[in-house]
């Protein structure tokens, strides 16, 4: 940890990726509570052939949770992103355009999960951004659609959305 002046100005986030082991992983690989602040998981391609369906990403998520909970941790969604079949590329004559409603899909499972599981709420969900990966000025209104209504949805906060107190403060 990082501090100054009784603050802690920087915490530290394990973030495993995605196994089909997951709960063993996390068990046999955690640094340990006196090094982490935030537990993270890193996910891709979900859905997709051969990578994790939408019920191991749920099964994630829950142990994720759990396992933060009881060592009083915060759990994220440190990375996520989707890579195959060509909805990662950028649009073009001779390619698809990516699909941009997927980061929306993956956001309303993490939603569906907290509901099914009476869970906590993730403390954030980290998405790849850019043009290839989020709607963009040239992406179909569809796409743009999608993204608004994940952005307008009650559970969500952007960045934007409120300030994180900083600014004012000489010390840092």
């Amino acid at each position: 940890r990082v501090n100054r002046g009784g603050k802690d100005l920087l915490s530290f986030c394990w973030s495993p990726n995605f196994s089909r082991n997951f709960s063993a992983d996390l068990q046999k690989y955690y640094p340990g509570d006196d090094f982490v602040d935030i537990i993270g998981l890193d996910v891709y391609d979900v859905d997709e052939a051969d990578k994790p369906t939408i019920q191991e990403f749920k099964g994630c998520i829950s142990e994720l949770r759990k396992f933060s909970n009881e060592r009083g941790k915060v759990s994220a969604i440190t990375e996520i992103g989707n890579r195959v079949n060509k909805k990662w590329c950028l649009p073009g004559p001779e390619r698809p355009e990516p699909n941009f409603g997927w980061i929306t899909e993956m956001v309303r499972h993490v939603f569906d999960e907290q509901k099914e599981t009476g869970g906590t709420g993730l403390a954030y969900i980290v998405s790849w951004c850019g043009p290839e990966f989020m709607p963009h000025q040239h992406s179909s209104d569809e796409a743009k659609d999608s993204f608004r209504a994940l952005k307008d949805d009650k559970c969500v906060l952007f960045l934007d959305s409120f300030r994180l107190g900083l600014e004012s403060d000489p010390s840092i």
